[in-house]
């Protein structure tokens, strides 16, 4: 998952429920390990653990609250900070993109776009930085684990079977 590239157990010193997920967060050296596993291609695929909470079920005594964290909206911005230098576009499309969907059985189309076919697409734009705000995500849930931070690249659209779904960060 983005959040095992990057956060590791020190977030827990302050028992911050947000940062409780299953698998539980690793030391920096297991983070490392994963990255690496990563960029030699021993990890093939990245993906999230999208678990948004309502507040009543995360904001609790450590101990007492849901596991899990938000994660989709941010997923390909944290992949592409966390990697930049050791993966290019191709790199992030395969890890985020084509293995998941082989793995899942949706790339009848090998990752192309056929003629005539609806594409599913997301848009990127890699100049773009930006911090995260979780009072301004779209989900309705609040427990994300990157609020404040600076994350390169963007995802500004995605497209489903030929449909734009989502534009700057709003359902269409």
């Amino acid at each position: 998952t983005p959040h095992h590239l990057l956060l590791t157990t020190d977030l827990l010193n302050g028992y911050d429920p947000v940062f409780k997920v299953n698998p539980p967060l690793r030391p920096e050296e297991d983070v490392l390990a994963l990255r690496a596993g990563l960029a030699d291609g021993t990890i093939d695929a990245v993906a999230t653990d999208h678990a948004p909470h309502a507040r009543h079920d995360k904001e609790h005594a450590f101990v007492d609250a849901a596991f899990g964290m938000l994660g989709l909206e941010s997923a390909l911005s944290v992949v592409r900070t966390v990697m930049d230098g050791e993966f290019d576009w191709a790199d992030v499309a395969r890890v985020m993109s084509q293995v998941p969907a082989r793995i899942a059985g949706l790339d009848a189309q090998g990752g192309q776009i056929a003629p005539g076919e609806p594409a599913h697409l997301t848009l990127v734009d890699p100049a773009a930085t930006w911090t995260l705000d979780r009072e301004a995500s779209v989900s309705l849930s609040r427990n994300n684990p990157w609020h404040g931070r600076e994350f390169s690249s963007r995802v500004v659209a995605t497209v489903y079977g030929g449909r734009v779904t989502v534009r700057d960060g709003v359902l269409a």
